[in-house]
């Protein structure tokens, strides 16, 4: 039980310390956020 429990605070914790960065990314000009994710297009894969 314990384990769990651990494993569930851990995650929050991931995602609390990632919220600021993904605020400050959505609060970025559209065209700014473009230039940034441009690059990183990539084919999606059929399995």
């Amino acid at each position: 039980m314990r384990a769990l429990w651990a494993a569930r605070e851990a995650s929050l914790a991931q995602v609390f310390a990632q919220a600021p960065h993904l605020i400050a990314l959505g609060n970025l000009p559209a065209g700014r956020q473009a230039e940034l994710f441009a690059a990183r297009r990539r084919e999606f894969r059929v399995r």
